[in-house]
């Protein structure tokens, strides 16, 4: 969704899909970015990344969209292939906003080959995820939650991590095969 979102130019198209996937209700959002430009295909690109998005506070720019009011970059791989990545992150981010909007490069730990992103963006989502819930439930609801809540653990992925969660997956996939 977040690819065809970011491709997308129709408005009318935008604002029903806005609506109908009730991102208004939504405290946080994780969204993939795969850096192909080719809207055929979600999955054409070479490298994927993650934006996370979130924020408790309705500001008066935001859109139908939600209220989402931070966005913070994550990428496994950094240097050049993170530029295109940022790229349709930005654009993503200033169409739920509505206005170009700020975003903010997130720390995380790099990958150790040219083939794990798309494993790394699993992990971090997981870990993003898990934290946030756990810090919306210490605090009240409606403050702001900083990434710096989940930054650290993200700094502290391992390649054995990622081999793990990888091996996760792969049985996972390979038990609904066979169902």
């Amino acid at each position: 969704m977040s690819f065809w979102l970011t491709m997308q130019d129709d408005a009318k198209f935008l604002e029903e899909a806005f609506s109908e996937m009730k991102l208004h209700e939504l405290d946080m959002m994780l969204c993939p970015i795969n850096d192909t430009s080719m809207t055929c295909t979600a999955d054409a690109g070479s490298h994927w990344s993650l934006l996370a998005c979130w924020g408790n506070v309705r500001s008066s720019r935001a859109r139908q969209a939600g209220p989402f009011s931070n966005f913070r970059y994550y990428d496994s791989l950094g240097g050049l292939f993170a530029e295109k990545g940022l790229g349709q992150a930005a654009e993503l981010a200033n169409r739920l906003v509505g206005e170009a909007t700020q975003i903010d490069m997130g720390a995380c730990s790099q990958q150790t080959n040219f083939y794990d992103c798309g494993v790394y963006v699993l992990l971090f989502s997981e870990i993003i995820a898990s934290t946030f819930l756990e810090a919306q439930k210490r605090e009240h609801r409606g403050s702001s939650i900083s990434a710096r809540v989940w930054e650290d653990r993200l700094m502290a992925v391992t390649p054995e991590e990622v081999d793990a969660c990888r091996a996760h997956y792969h049985t996972l996939a390979g038990e609904r095969a066979k169902n």
